[in-house]
C-alpha cells in the first residue's frame, strides 16, 4: 500500500520564463516529434538544469547559440549540464529535441478508417511533463508558444493567440503564443478533423469546437458563454483577461473539464440533444471552467494543498451565475445540493481539512469533497459572516491584488480580513485548517409565563480527524408567529447552548439557520404541524423541502389515519409548488405511502409535470408498486415517449420492476440509441440487477463487442463485475481490458476486479498495478489490495 506523505514546495533551482513548443504530431502512429525551447533565470548558482520529462525520448539538447551538451535521461528527469555554472539571476537558454508516444498528458482520441481523428493535452497536475520537458509545478509561471504540424485537414486551438497558419501538400501549421505567464499544467492543444463555430463577445473572439458529428449541438451548449463571461468579469471587478477564449469538445477527456488558459477543453458529453438538455444543461459546466480563468488560471494555487482556491471558487462562482441568471430560488437549491455533495463525502477515512498538504498524487486532493463543494460552501458560509458588500469587495480586492501570481490560502484570508475590517483567524483556522463540518441537534420550547423562545442547540460531532469539538459561529434563527417573522442572530461558542429568543405568542415554527448557510448536519424536533407550515409556507426553497423531508419519513412509519394526511399534504406540495427542487423532494417522499393513496399523483407527475428532475423522482417511487400489469403499460408509454434520456431510464426501472419477461424487455429497449448512449449505458446496469441466468452472457456480449460505444461498453463491464465476483473466467475478461483499453472501458475493469473476490482478479491487480498510470486507478487496486491482505 502506497501511503500518504507529507509534500513541501520543491526546490525552484530556475524560473521559467518562456517555453516554445514546435511539434509534428502524428496520428497513424500515435506519436509526436519536435523541439521545446526554455528560456530561464536562474535562482542560485548552478551547473545544471533539471526537468521533468516521462515516457519520452530526448535526442538533443543545444544551448541558443546551437552548441551540443551532454544530457542524462532517467524515468523522471532530464538532467542537462550546462556549459558554465550559471550566476544567480543568469539568464539561460535550452532547445530540447525529443520524440515518442505520449502515454497521457497527450491523447490521440475518436477513430475513423483505423487512425485518431483528433487529439487533445490534459496536464493537470502533474501530465504536462508527459508530452513535453518542463518544471511542472504550479507555482513556476511562464508565457508560451506552440507551433503544431498536424494533417492538413486539421485544425488547431491552443492558449493565447493564433499568430500564423501555412499549409503544405500533406500538412498544416499554425502557431499559437500566450503572453501571459501560466503554470505549464494549462498548456495546452486541441487538434483534430473539428468542426469550428466562432462569435465574439466585447471583441474578444469566441471559438467553439467539436468533432463535426456533433456539431448541430454546439450552440445550444455555448449559448450562455456571453452572459457568463459578463457575469464574471463584474463580480470580479475585472474583465475576462486574455485575447480570445475557446471552447473545445472532445472524445475520451478523462474528466468533465479543464481550464487551460484562454481555451478549455470539454468532454463531448457536455453537447447532447434536446431531451439531454432537460436533464443537464452545458451552462454549469461551461461557468465552471469560465470561472477557472480567473481562479486557477489568473490566480492559481501556489501549490497543490491550497487547490481549492481553485475548485472552490469555480464551484461557487457558478452557483454565483445561476444566482444572477435563474434567481434566488434556484440558487438556494444548488447551494444545498452542493453542501450535501460535500457533507456525503467528508467522512470516515476521507475526512481531512481543507488546506492539507498529505498525498500520494496531487490529484489525491481533488476527490474528498474538500476541493469543489467543501470549498463552495465555505465560500457561501464566508459571504453569510462578512456580508454581501464586504465579501464582493473582497473578491474583487483578492482578484486585482493577486492577478497573474500564485496564492495561497492566508493571502486570501489577509485580503478579506483587509476589507472588512474582520480578525478571521477563527474562521479559517476552523473551516480550511481543521476538518469537517457542525453536526447539531436543535429543539425549542415557547414559555407563555416569560414570554420568550428556549432554544437548545447541540454540537454532537466526534472529535476525529482534525474536527473541532466546538465550531464558534452566528447563526440565523427564524421565529414565525402569525404572519410576522422575525431574525435573531445567535453566536455559538459552547457544545451546548440554551438561547432565549423574544416572543409574546406561541411560533408556528422555529427555524435553525435559516437560509442555510451553514454546510451542516441538523436532528431537529418538530411536531407534525410545525412541519406541515414549513412545507407550504416557508418562503425559503430549502426549508419546504427538509419539512417534506420529514413528512416523508414521518409517511413511512404512519398508521392509516395519519397516513392519509401526511400523503395529501406532499400530494399538494407535488401538484402546487412553483420550484422544481420542492416537487421532486415531494415525490420522493411519497415512496413512503404504503395505502397507494399517491399512485395517481405520482403517474401524473411522471407523464406532465415540466421538470425532466420531478418526472424522475416521481418514477423513482413508482418503482416500489412492485408487478402491476397497469404500471407496466403506463412506464412503457413514458419510455417510448422519453421526455428526457434520464426519465426514459427511471421509466425502465419502473416497466422492469412492474412487467413480466423482464429481460426480454430490456433487450429490446437496448435497441434504442441516445447522445453518448446514456440510455444504453442506464440499460445494462438495470440489466446486471435482474436474478436472470442470461443476464452473464448479455452483459459479457456487450462488455466484448467492439462496434459498441465506450459508454456502453463500461456499463456491461461494471455490471457484468457485479454479478460475477467469484467468476474467474470473468476476471480473466476484464484483465485484457487493463492493457490498451479507452480510459472509460479500462476504469470499469479496475473497479470491476478490485471488487472481485477471485485470486485470478487479485494476480492480474498486482501485476499490471505498476502499468496504469492514471493515480485514481491506482488508488482503487491499493484499497483493494489492502482489504485482502
Amino acid at each position: 500500500m502506497v501511503r500518504a506523505v507529507r509534500h513541501e514546495a520543491p526546490p525552484r533551482a530556475f524560473d521559467a520564463e518562456h517555453y516554445r513548443l514546435a511539434l509534428t504530431v502524428d496520428p497513424l502512429s500515435r506519436s509526436i516529434e519536435g523541439s521545446c525551447s526554455i528560456r530561464m533565470r536562474a535562482n542560485e548558482v548552478t551547473a545544471r538544469v533539471e526537468l521533468d520529462l516521462v515516457g519520452l525520448t530526448v535526442t538533443e539538447v543545444v544551448t541558443q547559440l546551437g552548441v551540443q551538451l551532454s544530457f542524462k535521461q532517467d524515468a523522471e528527469i532530464l538532467s542537462v549540464d550546462l556549459l558554465e555554472r550559471a550566476a544567480k539571476g543568469a539568464l539561460v537558454e535550452l532547445e530540447i529535441s525529443y520524440r515518442g508516444s505520449p502515454k497521457k498528458g497527450l491523447w490521440f482520441a475518436g477513430e475513423e478508417n483505423g487512425a485518431p481523428t483528433h487529439l487533445f493535452t490534459q496536464g493537470e497536475c502533474e501530465d504536462s511533463r508527459w508530452w513535453f520537458p518542463c518544471f511542472d509545478y504550479p507555482a513556476d509561471r511562464a508565457t508560451s508558444e506552440l507551433i503544431v504540424t498536424m494533417p492538413a485537414e486539421w485544425r488547431s486551438v491552443a492558449a493565447g493567440e493564433l499568430k500564423s497558419s501555412s499549409a503544405a501538400e500533406k500538412s498544416h501549421t499554425e502557431h499559437w503564443q500566450m503572453t501571459t505567464p501560466h503554470p505549464v499544467y494549462l498548456t495546452t492543444l486541441v487538434a483534430g478533423d473539428l468542426a469550428l463555430e466562432e462569435s465574439d463577445w466585447e471583441g474578444v473572439p469566441l471559438w467553439f469546437l467539436a468533432p463535426k458529428k456533433f456539431a448541430e449541438w454546439m450552440p445550444a451548449s455555448f449559448e450562455e458563454t456571453d452572459e457568463i463571461l459578463d457575469c464574471f468579469s463584474e463580480l470580479t471587478g475585472l474583465k475576462y483577461p486574455y485575447s480570445k477564449y475557446s471552447q473545445a469538445c472532445v472524445e475520451g477527456f478523462p474528466v468533465g473539464g479543464m481550464e487551460n488558459i484562454s481555451a478549455t477543453t470539454l468532454t463531448c458529453e457536455t453537447l447532447s440533444d434536446s431531451r439531454g438538455y432537460q436533464d443537464e444543461e452545458s451552462w454549469s459546466l461551461v461557468a465552471h471552467e469560465a470561472a477557472h480563468q480567473w481562479f486557477g488560471d489568473l490566480l492559481t494555487c501556489e501549490t497543490w494543498p491550497h487547490i481549492w482556491l481553485n475548485e472552490g471558487f469555480a464551484t461557487y462562482f457558478t452557483l454565483l451565475y445561476a444566482e444572477e441568471s435563474r434567481g434566488l430560488d434556484d440558487f438556494r437549491v444548488r447551494v444545498r445540493d452542493t453542501q450535501e455533495s460535500y457533507l456525503r463525502l467528508d467522512r470516515g477515512f476521507n475526512r481531512r481539512p481543507t488546506v492539507w498538504d498529505q498525498y500520494v498524487d496531487p490529484i489525491d486532493l481533488f476527490f474528498g469533497g474538500q476541493a469543489y463543494p467543501g470549498g463552495a460552501s465555505r465560500l457561501h458560509l464566508l459571504r453569510f459572516i462578512l456580508g454581501d458588500e464586504d465579501f464582493f469587495a473582497g473578491i474583487r480586492r483578492y482578484v486585482s491584488l493577486h492577478a497573474n501570481s500564485g496564492v495561497t490560502t492566508n493571502e486570501f484570508q489577509q485580503v478579506m480580513e483587509e476589507v472588512s475590517g474582520r480578525d478571521l483567524e477563527i474562521f479559517f483556522r476552523q473551516w480550511f485548517y481543521s476538518a469537517g463540518f457542525p453536526e447539531f441537534r436543535v429543539e425549542w420550547s415557547w414559555d407563555e409565563e416569560d414570554s420568550v423562545v428556549r432554544l437548545r442547540v447541540e454540537q454532537t460531532q466526534a472529535k476525529y480527524n482534525w474536527t473541532p469539538e466546538v465550531f464558534k459561529l452566528p447563526v440565523d434563527v427564524e421565529v414565525k408567529t402569525g404572519s410576522d417573522s422575525e431574525l435573531h442572530r445567535i453566536q455559538l461558542s459552547k457544545r451546548s447552548e440554551v438561547f432565549e429568543l423574544a416572543c409574546d405568542v406561541r411560533p408556528r415554527w422555529v427555524r435553525f439557520d435559516k437560509n442555510g448557510w451553514i454546510p451542516k448536519q441538523l436532528e431537529s424536533f418538530k411536531s407534525l404541524e410545525e412541519w406541515g407550515a414549513l412545507a407550504k409556507e416557508d418562503d425559503d426553497v430549502n426549508g419546504r423541502r427538509d419539512a417534506i423531508k420529514a413528512l416523508g419519513l414521518m409517511l413511512k412509519e404512519a398508521e392509516s389515519a395519519l397516513g392519509s394526511v401526511l400523503s395529501a399534504k406532499l400530494q399538494d406540495s407535488l401538484e402546487t409548488d412553483p420550484v422544481a427542487a420542492v416537487r421532486a423532494s415531494a415525490a420522493t417522499a411519497l415512496s413512503g405511502d404504503r395505502q397507494g393513496l399517491a399512485r395517481a399523483a405520482l403517474e401524473r407527475a411522471a407523464s406532465t409535470d415540466e421538470s425532466a428532475r420531478v418526472r424522475i423522482a416521481a418514477l423513482t417511487s413508482l418503482v416500489r408498486e412492485g408487478p402491476d400489469p397497469e404500471l407496466a403499460s403506463f412506464a412503457e408509454a413514458v419510455f417510448e415517449e422519453a421526455y428526457s434520456w434520464w426519465t426514459a431510464a427511471a421509466a425502465a426501472r419502473v416497466r422492469v420492476a412492474a412487467g413480466a419477461d423482464k429481460v426480454e424487455w430490456i433487450e429490446q429497449a437496448l435497441e434504442r440509441s441516445s447522445p453518448h448512449d446514456v440510455l444504453r449505458a442506464s440499460l445494462l446496469a438495470l440489466l446486471g440487477e435482474q436474478d436472470d441466468p442470461r443476464v452473464k452472457g448479455i452483459l459479457r456480449a456487450w462488455s466484448s463487442d467492439d462496434a459498441a460505444s465506450t459508454k456502453a461498453r463500461a456499463a456491461a463491464v461494471s455490471a457484468l463485475a457485479l454479478v460475477s465476483r467469484n467468476d474467474s473466467e470473468i476476471a480473466a475478461l476484464l484483465t485484457g481490458f487493463l492493457v490498451d483499453a479507452p480510459y472509460a472501458l479500462q476504469s470499469a475493469a479496475v473497479n470491476g476486479l478490485a471488487i472481485s473476490k477471485t485470486q485470478l482478479a487479485r494476480r492480474a491487480l498486482s501485476a499490471h498495478y505498476s502499468s496504469l498510470i492514471d493515480p485514481r486507478q491506482r488508488r482503487v487496486v491499493e484499497i483493494s489490495l489492502q482489504g485482502r491482505l
